[in-house]
């Protein structure tokens, strides 16, 4: 499930084993960046945190690049979509939730108090 609440894209998965997971592991289960420069970003952050690089093809979206350490896929990159927001790199993040609606409805809630 997605949404898009103004600044702020979320994504919100139902994994499986997800309150299993969310007992044992941190929620944030996956990070991503988009960005038009792969390249620079890659070199950047491989030597910021040591982090190895694996290219793929990801089809007609381009290069999708995991970032590993000791040989596990810990963050992904990828080039920016046509509806991305133009100008800036931007992180996306995940989060395992056992109630996906509830966690989406629960942000939201956030987001509108603050407002």
């Amino acid at each position: 499930m997605a949404t898009r609440c103004g600044p702020i894209d979320t994504i919100v998965m139902r994994l499986p084993s997800g309150e299993e997971l969310m007992a044992l592991e941190n929620p944030f289960v996956w990070h991503e960046l988009v960005t038009s420069d792969q390249k620079s970003s890659g070199d950047f952050l491989g030597r910021l945190f040591g982090w190895a690089r694996r290219e793929v093809d990801a089809g007609p979206f381009g290069t999708y690049t995991l970032f590993q350490v000791n040989g596990s896929d810990i963050a992904g990159m990828m080039n920016p979509a046509s509806d991305s927001p133009a100008g800036a790199s931007y992180w996306h993040t995940y989060f395992a939730v056992s109630d996906p609606t509830g966690a989406v409805a629960h942000l939201l809630q956030t987001i509108q108090s603050r407002a």
